[in-house]
């Protein structure tokens, strides 16, 4: 083995093994939107990386050219499952012919590089170079070549677009993810662009493969971060901005994930510094008996909160969120100000027992045998209710003077 081989393989065999790792990742986690085209996505990035460091391995000029065309699985299909992970993350749908569509110049490109009569048209002039410290393969691009560049730019141009666009769409606190996710787009270009004029520090060292797996790594710290394709999906519409209801979500390791403008409202919290939060952190202090609740499954309670000098009551519902395979994922809980249906049912109440009272009173003046023994008898049930140790009833004249 060359030791000068080294500064360009294990680069590529560490990217190719981290896009080996996120690929196996998302396929364990693939019932969420996007994640069985994103592992697609990172087996093709895997692919090219994995192929160009077995390139450069090989000495002869046959086994590079063959290592060069498997690459091309890769390089002509990597564009294009980026921008389909990307139209689902949006919760847009693809018709299985505009799928089919989209792979027609990759489909092309493939079928170019490994039928020899047409491989002019990728690749004009194919020289080993032996003038650097490693034999390089240097091509002169024939017009396939370009338009599988042209066209995989034009996907990736997409792709950021359809993400800033939902940036817009969605709540604050998502807003920086999806800006984060649109420039990792970036790192192809760059790579391939450095690659295309020569301006790389390693001599014919295609950049490009590197930029894709630093896409999807990412795409993936970002999607960790926030959580939001393993519980929920991320085009939050209006709906949940506007609805009357507080919505809070957890995900499995107890961090709150989202949560509506309602609910940032009723319990005064901060929408987005709350995002990220451990449930015992945010739920303590006056917020303590919804910590209790948390912990429940499937139930619907009511609960009193102090805020400040007043009491808010609230409708509390906890369910629990599983995914296709019936694991728990998460937890949501749905909150309703019941306050004033509650003051009403507390009034209610007050009165029920005023006119219980009224009516023991009526039937104890109604049992005396005389007037004295009837007087007395509501006072001895005053004092019951009140709690009073004594008592006296008091009669009034038309002036309201006391009588003797």
């Amino acid at each position: 083995m060359n030791l000068s081989s080294l500064p360009y393989l294990i680069p590529l065999l560490l990217a190719a093994t981290s896009a080996a790792l996120l690929a196996i990742l998302a396929w364990q986690r693939r019932p969420a939107t996007g994640l069985d085209v994103f592992a697609l996505f990172m087996i093709a990035a895997g692919v090219w990386c994995a192929a160009y460091a077995a390139e450069i391995f090989s000495e002869s000029l046959a086994a590079k050219l063959f290592w060069a065309r498997v690459q091309y699985l890769g390089i002509s299909t990597v564009a294009a499952f980026c921008f389909i992970f990307c139209v689902q993350y949006s919760r847009r749908q693809l018709q299985r012919h505009q799928i089919g569509f989209l792979f027609i110049v990759p489909l092309l490109t493939i079928t170019v590089a490994w039928v020899k009569p047409l491989t002019p048209f990728l690749w004009q002039e194919i020289i080993l170079d032996n003038t650097g410290p490693l034999p390089m393969l240097t091509f002169t691009y024939g017009p396939v070549f370009w338009l599988i560049v042209g066209y995989s730019y034009l996907e990736l141009l997409a792709s950021m677009a359809l993400l800033m666009i939902m940036s817009r769409r969605v709540a604050a606190p998502y807003h920086s993810h999806l800006r984060g996710l649109a420039l990792a787009a970036v790192f192809p270009w760059l790579g391939n662009g450095l690659y295309v004029t020569g301006l790389v520090p390693i001599p014919n060292l295609d950049l490009t493969p590197f930029g894709f797996v630093m896409t999807g790594l990412v795409m993936a710290l970002s999607i960790r971060q926030s959580q939001l394709l393993t519980v929920t999906p991320i085009a939050r519409n209006r709906v949940l901005e506007e609805m009357r209801d507080g919505m809070l979500v957890w995900n499995r390791r107890d961090r709150l994930i989202d949560l509506n403008t309602t609910a940032a409202a009723l319990l005064n919290l901060p929408q987005q510094s709350a995002i990220g939060r451990p449930v015992t952190e945010l739920l303590n202090g006056r917020l303590a008996p919804l910590q209790d609740i948390y912990r429940m499954t499937d139930v619907q309670v009511e609960i009193p909160l102090h805020d400040r000098e007043q009491v808010r009551y609230f409708d509390a519902r906890i369910s629990l969120l599983k995914d296709p395979q019936e694991e728990i994922i998460g937890r949501l809980l749905i909150l309703r100000d019941i306050t004033q249906r509650k003051q009403v049912e507390i009034d209610l109440s007050h009165q029920k027992e005023l006119f219980e009272n009224l009516v023991q009173v009526t039937r104890s003046v109604l049992k005396g045998q005389t007037l004295q023994e009837a007087l007395q008898g509501a006072v001895d049930i005053a004092c019951n209710l009140t709690g009073a140790e004594k008592g006296s009833l008091l009669l009034l004249d038309d002036n309201g003077e006391v009588t003797t």
